[in-house]
């Protein structure tokens, strides 16, 4: 009776280090998920709303290029005290940094996830590991009523572990 009770003990260990390895082996993959770079064409999108957003806050100083009394002098001053270069070189050159950058993005960037993409896999991948996390609480709640005991991982999900979430 004591080997079928220590076999029974070591079956339930197995199955839930087995489960507990699939979340932790789930959890690395959606962290990476997260912080995946996002595809060329997106990087390259997001670079010139961007720069477009930065040369929208330049605004030229009309005053001091149309009164009488300006001088060159009060528009430098205009200009240094008004405005950051980032806005102003924006303007200006808005197309040739974004071809800058994105020629930087292209070289450097490599295969990136498409947005779309990336939210299906995290989808997937959360989804997995919530019926995982279902299945490691329904192992938890039934050595404890064997009288096993044993402890819940700290980053549990609390919805589950307290009976709020079906599978």
């Amino acid at each position: 009776m004591v080997k079928s009770i220590a076999n029974a003990v070591q079956a339930v260990t197995s199955e839930i280090e087995d489960v507990r390895a699939q979340i932790r082996t789930l959890t690395e993959t959606i962290e990476g998920l997260e912080s995946a770079l996002p595809s060329i064409e997106e990087a390259e999108a997001k670079l010139s709303r961007i720069i477009d957003d930065l040369a929208g806050k330049f605004g030229p100083d009309l005053y001091a290029v149309t009164a009488a009394e300006a001088t060159s002098a009060q528009f430098q001053i205009n200009v240094e005290g008004n405005y950051r270069f980032g806005p102003l070189m924006a303007w200006l050159f808005g197309d040739a940094l974004k071809e800058a950058y994105g020629r930087v993005i292209r070289e450097r960037l490599g295969a990136g996830i498409p947005e779309a993409e990336r939210q299906k896999r995290l989808a997937a991948a959360r989804a997995k590991r919530l019926q995982l996390e279902i299945r490691e609480e329904a192992i938890i709640a039934e050595a404890e009523a064997a009288g096993l005991d044993i402890l819940r991982r700290g980053d549990a999900d609390p919805a589950v572990v307290l009976g709020m979430v079906e599978a």
